[in-house]
């Protein structure tokens, strides 16, 4: 789960904090099996896609903040809509991690 911590750092950076573990492994508790697979698999790929997109041989904890800022820009600004709903997706969980909600699905 450290992969997924470092990411929803970079994702949502609000100081040195860090993410509520608690809140992340109740949301994906609170979820499917499918849909908990699929935001840890989210995660995992956000995480480690950066030398393709970036060209830079580091994960996405270890990126300079130029690298940061274009490999957040190529999710944001992705010609496929898939893409974009699931960095949008991401930054949801990271913003839930980072200011501790309780998790009340509706």
């Amino acid at each position: 789960m450290r992969h997924l911590f470092a990411s929803i750092q970079v994702i949502c950076p609000f100081g040195t904090d860090r993410p509520d573990v608690e809140t992340v492994r109740d949301f994906l508790g609170s979820l499917p099996l499918a849909a908990s697979l699929l935001f840890r698999f989210l995660f995992w790929i956000f995480y480690w896609l950066p030398p393709l997109i970036v060209f830079r041989p580091h994960t996405v904890a270890r990126l300079e903040p130029d690298a940061v800022d274009r490999y957040l820009r190529w999710w944001e600004e992705n010609r496929l809509a898939a893409i974009r709903e699931g960095f949008v997706a991401l930054k949801t969980v990271a913003l839930l991690a980072q200011t501790g909600k309780d998790w009340e699905p509706r």
